[in-house]
């Protein structure tokens, strides 16, 4: 693995882990609020960004 796509799995594993951490306060609030909609959607965006990065570091077949 060159130092580059290291380097993107890198940022793959913080972007997985701010979603795990945003999911867990999520679960923290009550069900409907604003506040657990608020950390699903930063959960969201996290895999999003953590998908968006994959796209570029995996090799395309």
């Amino acid at each position: 693995m060159n130092n580059e796509t290291a380097q993107y799995l890198d940022h793959v594993d913080e972007y997985i882990q701010k979603a795990q951490r945003e999911l867990a306060k999520a679960r923290l609030q009550d069900t409907g609020t604003r506040e657990e909609a608020m950390y699903l959607k930063e959960a969201q965006i996290a895999l999003d960004n953590a998908s968006t990065v994959l796209g570029r570091t995996l090799p395309s077949h």
